[in-house]
């Protein structure tokens, strides 16, 4: 009778080739599940960078002056550095105060990887003007993260002085610019692009 069977070596062999096998085989599942997280990460960011300049475009479009607030010599209409834009809007981004006049502040937080976007909102009946220079981070949301720059402008009343980096009504001796540009230039990619909102509001 006649048996045969595997050598050691013929073992070895075999379980070397099917180890080899099983890394190939799982290494492919996890470069496309990676890859699919990669998809699904990048997925609600490309969704909020088509949706986000939309809302902040309504936003400012909607600005206006209520007239429930005392116009007195520090009365804010609308004031801005290349960083910081602050105004009034009949528009909330926030669900809270979709039907309310709102105090609107944008902000843009500089570091080393790139700026971030956020915004801080509050109806204007509940708003104190004497605590607008001391609003809590933690009180801003996230808009946009991670773009290389952006920047506010704002275009003068005077044909002379054009686009400004900041907009003080006292120093200027305009309340209004008559627009605001908002660009903005993608960390990732380099592409960049630009919002300019005429000013429509009447005093």
């Amino acid at each position: 009778m006649n048996n045969k069977g595997f050598t050691l070596l013929e073992l070895l062999l075999s379980l070397t080739i099917l180890a080899v096998m099983t890394a190939l085989v799982f290494g492919a599942f996890w470069t496309g599940i990676r890859s699919w997280e990669k998809s699904e990460d990048r997925l609600p960011a490309s969704q909020r960078l088509r949706v986000v300049p939309s809302l902040v475009n309504s936003q400012l479009a909607s600005l206006c002056l209520p007239r429930v607030l005392e116009k007195d010599e520090g009365y804010l209409y609308l004031r801005g550095s290349a960083d910081t834009l602050e105004f009034f809007s009949g528009r909330s981004l926030s669900p809270q105060y979709h039907r309310d006049l709102v105090y609107v502040r944008y902000h843009l937080k500089r570091e080393d990887g790139g700026v971030a976007f956020s915004f801080y909102e509050k109806d204007i009946y509940s708003l104190e003007q004497d605590t607008l220079d001391d609003l809590p981070r933690e009180d801003f949301q996230a808009l946009l993260n991670d773009f290389q720059s952006i920047t506010f402008s704002y275009l003068s009343p005077s044909t002379k002085k054009g686009w400004l980096d900041s907009w003080q009504p006292d120093e200027e001796g305009e309340i209004l610019p008559r627009a605001i540009r908002i660009e903005f230039l993608e960390g990732g990619t380099g592409k960049g692009f630009r919002l300019i909102v005429p000013v429509r509001v009447e005093l």
